[in-house]
């Protein structure tokens, strides 16, 4: 699949500082652009409910560089409180509580998303379409970051990536969802593509940012 194909060869995706942030925050997003000035890797990161729950090691460690900020979009709070029930979603309840610890002690590296920080680059969607619903707020953040920066700048820059489930990856490149549903989160996926977004799993950031440490 051509779409999908292209987005896993881009190494990084999406979000950025809003023109009204806090003083602090603009010297931390200063700071985090010049430590990422030579290399592909962009400061900002925005994962999905799934990345979180399934591979929160590698948020932690991504964290633990201080060269990243992670970005909490507010859709995926309420997706992982819808997943947390039952017994066997501890992990689900271990992220939770990982945020809001983390979230609570202030740590700057950790950013969760405003109610205005968003943008509407795609048809409203019902939260009974869970999966579409969070990946279009999901983006939706993203953009809005990354267009606000982009009026602050006088050429194009990619500050963020998207750090989606490889399940996800995985079932659009095979065509494992309803070819409507497919259809619709590939067209919000290119259309966020757009805005200059980038993608990947927060497996593949991780390792690719610790090899260009090796090798530095």
């Amino acid at each position: 699949m051509k779409t999908m194909a292209h987005l896993r060869l881009q190494v990084n995706m999406l979000l950025l500082i809003a023109g009204n942030v806090s003083t602090q925050w603009q010297t931390e997003v200063a700071a985090l652009q010049q430590v990422q000035t030579s290399t592909l890797f962009t400061p900002y990161l925005v994962p999905d409910a799934s990345t979180l729950s399934k591979s929160l090691h590698f948020i932690k460690k991504l964290l633990k560089t201080e060269q990243f900020i992670v970005v909490i979009a507010s859709a995926v709070i309420e997706v992982l409180d819808s997943m947390k029930k039952g017994k066997e979603n501890y992990a689900v309840r271990d992220t939770i509580k990982f945020l809001e610890r983390e979230l609570k002690l202030g740590n700057k590296f950790l950013h969760a998303q405003k109610a205005q920080e968003t943008r509407h680059i795609y048809k409203k969607l019902p939260k009974q379409d869970l999966l579409s619903w969070q990946l279009q707020s999901l983006l939706g953040c993203a953009v809005y970051f990354n267009t606000q920066q982009q009026e602050q700048a006088t050429t194009v820059q990619t500050m963020v990536t998207v750090l989606l489930d490889q399940s996800l990856i995985d079932s659009l490149q095979g065509g494992q969802l309803e070819d409507e549903h497919q259809q619709k989160m590939l067209e919000m996926i290119t259309t966020a593509l757009q805005y200059g977004l980038d993608t990947d799993t927060a497996a593949l950031f991780y390792d690719k940012w610790r090899h260009s440490r090796q090798l530095s």
